[in-house]
């Protein structure tokens, strides 16, 4: 690691070795992080897909053995598809 008296010689006025340590060892710290850095960028992408698929899907019928739809929920289900007990399997 880097200690104080590291930063301040870093900053202060470096040697071309010592520049090369630092590059070295940012690297290391770098590449330490690379496999985590690709699993949540992976992750991301995953989750961006699930969140279009269902932002397109069609809304589910309502069924009144169902909880009704939250007031603020941003799908509103039409009224016909509330009063369509087919769509609810009986």
């Amino acid at each position: 690691g880097m200690g104080m008296a590291s930063v301040k010689a870093a900053i202060s006025n470096p040697s071309k070795r010592d520049m090369e340590r630092y590059i070295l060892q940012g690297q290391r710290m770098a590449w330490e992080k690379a496999h985590e850095i690709r699993i949540m960028m992976l992750l991301e992408a995953a989750v961006t897909r699930c969140l279009e698929r269902v932002e397109h899907q069609a809304p589910l019928p309502f069924c009144h053995s169902q909880p009704p739809p939250e007031p603020n929920a941003k799908v509103q289900v039409p009224v016909e598809m509330m009063e369509d007990e087919r769509a609810c399997g009986s």
